[in-house]
């Protein structure tokens, strides 16, 4: 991943911003602090991980989510990417930079 996000209480905490393209973390982080904003109070907690390149990196064959144990599910964080495919897990975020630019 490139980057970890935790929003807790309305804040927004981040981790470990690696190598991203340009200026997607930061364009993403604007819009999560737009969300955090406009939303005031109805953002639940949540961590979520980041993946800035275009490439999707988790397989869907290389995950059997029917026979993944209860402790495994609550730990695996989301990897948010700006590109995915039917085959792979990663889940599809706009790529606000485009804004930026």
């Amino acid at each position: 991943s490139s980057f970890r996000v935790v929003l807790k209480g309305g804040k927004l905490y981040v981790g470990g911003i690696g190598n991203c393209y340009q200026t997607r973390a930061i364009f993403s982080l604007w819009g999560l602090l737009q969300l955090l904003t406009f939303y005031r109070g109805l953002v639940p907690d949540v961590e979520l991980v980041f993946g800035c390149g275009d490439k999707p990196s988790i397989p869907k064959a290389d995950v059997d989510i029917n026979n993944v144990n209860a402790s495994f599910r609550t730990t695996m964080a989301p990897v948010f990417r700006y590109c995915t495919t039917p085959q792979h897990l990663d889940i599809p975020f706009p790529d606000w930079s485009f804004w930026g630019w």
